[in-house]
């Protein structure tokens, strides 16, 4: 695997980060309080950054939470891995869709971490193939400073699946 760098960022990044690089499909609402999750990924993809996959993920902005719990169930029905940002109080709008999504059997990950490292970690961990998943913890366990994952390091991890062409 190719060398980890060691950069600086806040947790919206990291987060963002690994899902715009990971994912096919982000769907986000204008959180409030306001974070930059959704404009970091926004930005990324209007710049033409390709994900692992070799696509551009699309983002979507929706006009409620249910907007966005909504185009997260369509998508992963569709077979794109998707992923949407939200504050904890608009969490709990979405848990009816969680519970559908789940009783589907379509793998969703809630997260909650305490640290820049553990948010970078752990959304990489949301999409990691269970073969690797061992491995990756490992070496987690061994970074004690922030480590970003490098993008091919990243397409190594996650768990392959079909390319679903996102389309407006």
């Amino acid at each position: 695997m190719t060398q980890s760098p060691m950069i600086t960022m806040d947790g919206n990044e990291a987060a963002a980060s690994v899902a715009h690089r990971s994912n096919e499909v982000i769907a986000s609402y204008p959180i409030t309080p306001s974070s930059n999750l959704g404009e970091f990924a926004d930005e990324w993809s209007s710049q033409g950054k390709q994900n692992i996959r070799h696509t551009v993920p699309l983002v979507a902005e929706m006009p409620s939470e249910g907007g966005a719990a909504g185009a997260v169930h369509g998508s992963l029905q569709a077979g794109a891995l998707t992923t949407t940002f939200t504050a904890s109080q608009d969490l709990l709008r979405m848990i009816p869709n969680m519970c559908k999504i789940a009783g589907e059997l379509t793998a969703f990950t809630t997260l909650c971490s305490c640290s820049v490292q553990e948010v970078h970690d752990f959304a990489l961990i949301a999409q990691a193939d269970p073969e690797h998943l061992k491995h990756l913890l490992a070496a987690a366990q061994r970074e004690v400073i922030n480590r970003y994952a490098a993008h091919e390091n990243l397409a190594k991890l996650v768990r392959p699946v079909n390319t679903v062409a996102a389309t407006e």
